[in-house]
């Protein structure tokens, strides 16, 4: 038969571990919890986070649809426009006529001397060099190899050369929109600081406009 005396030390036990236990369970049960609000407010913040991009994929698509419509807009307009040919483009410097077909670099020094600054570099496209010739009163984009590039683009900047149609370095932008104005492109005639009237597409024609008046003029042959 066992003693009081060894009954009461073994229960004393059994209730300090059985308390132990409890805390245990009530620690982890706190614990479960607090992982339960952390995500549950992580569901709630995804949910937010779902809205948010649903609203955007709303305003992107209404953003979409009215610049679908601009460029169709923009379509009919080019479609009434006629095609300007800028090959067909001469300018006239002194008694001389120049052309796509005759103007090289050769004929460039042999009107304005040797340029200010004479760049060459590898072609940005396709084979041979990028040469460009700066002058006061223009710039020449040449590619090709040496004296046989052909010109890409130019800008004029004073008036010793005038358009096919009598426009310069000078001449008001009421001469330049009443002489090309079935050209313009209206989309593409202005820019951030100056007032430019463009005429063209992948070639063709742009006039800077300062003043009321045609301050410089850009004529590309050729687009990248």
């Amino acid at each position: 038969m066992i003693s009081l005396r060894v009954l009461v030390p073994i229960t004393v036990s059994l209730i300090l571990v059985g308390c132990q236990e409890d805390e245990m369970l009530l620690e982890e049960n706190q614990k479960l919890k607090t992982e339960l609000t952390e995500l549950e407010t992580e569901l709630q913040n995804k949910k937010a986070e779902l809205e948010k991009m649903s609203s955007n994929l709303d305003d992107y698509a209404e953003t979409n649809r009215k610049l679908e419509q601009e460029l169709v807009e923009v379509d009919n307009q080019q479609e009434n426009i006629p095609l300007f040919d800028v090959f067909n483009e001469k300018l006239f410097v002194a008694s001389d006529t120049l052309s796509h077909e005759n103007l090289t670099i050769a004929k460039v020094k042999e009107l304005l001397g040797e340029p200010n600054e004479y760049d060459e570099k590898p072609a940005a496209h396709g084979s041979g060099k990028d040469i460009t010739l700066t002058y006061d009163e223009a710039t020449f984009h040449f590619r090709g190899e040496n004296e046989q590039a052909g010109i890409r683009a130019l800008v004029i900047k004073e008036s010793f050369l005038t358009t096919s149609e009598g426009i310069t370095i000078g001449s008001t932008q009421e001469k330049v929109r009443s002489t090309y104005g079935e050209y313009i492109y209206e989309e593409y005639s202005h820019d951030e600081y100056d007032n430019v009237i463009s005429i063209g597409g992948k070639t063709g024609m742009a006039f800077r406009i300062i003043d009321d008046h045609v301050s410089e003029i850009f004529i590309w042959f050729s687009y990248e």
